[in-house]
């Protein structure tokens, strides 16, 4: 999504790493179940018609 973004002229203004964090419910992906995430934050500008 951020490329999309950046490639429709958006602009990030602030990008956080909040860490590695326990997620709400264990999903699997390729065959093996995980249980931590990487959360981020982040502050985007763009126009809402060219997402959409």
């Amino acid at each position: 999504m951020a490329k999309y973004i950046l490639e429709q002229g958006g602009v990030f203004r602030d990008f956080k790493h909040w860490g590695t964090m326990p997620l709400a419910t264990r999903t699997r992906r390729h065959q093996e179940y995980h249980t931590d995430g990487h959360f981020y934050d982040s502050l985007q500008y763009c126009k809402i018609w060219k997402i959409l």
